[in-house]
């Protein structure tokens, strides 16, 4: 059986249930995987299981956002349509109303 190095952002299909996943984190402090089925449950496999699992790499789905039930149709984008820098945390700021202020 090939070992597959988990890493974040990786999809792959179970060969037993046919279910496919994505890595969305790495516990190192636990020693598990968290795992992201395509229906958007998330489960956790710790390192000795993850070894034994029967898996293959697989290619992400043509909507990986299935599992957040948000259609691609509904996703936010910028003014002039491009999606917005992940995880960008100045994205979620909002600017203050109060005198002083360029806002103002």
């Amino acid at each position: 059986m090939r070992f597959f190095r988990p890493e974040i952002g990786n999809w792959f299909q179970d060969k037993e249930t046919g279910d496919y996943f994505e890595i969305v984190a790495l516990d190192e402090l636990n020693n598990t995987i968290e795992i992201q089925f395509l229906d958007g449950s998330l489960g956790e496999v710790d390192w000795e299981a993850w070894r034994h699992m029967p898996m293959e790499e697989a290619a992400p789905p043509e909507d990986a956002n299935a599992g957040y039930e948000v259609a691609s149709e509904e996703r936010i984008t910028d003014s002039d349509g491009a999606a917005p820098a992940p995880h960008n945390p100045l994205s979620l700021i909002e600017g203050e109303n109060f005198q002083g202020t360029d806002e103002y």
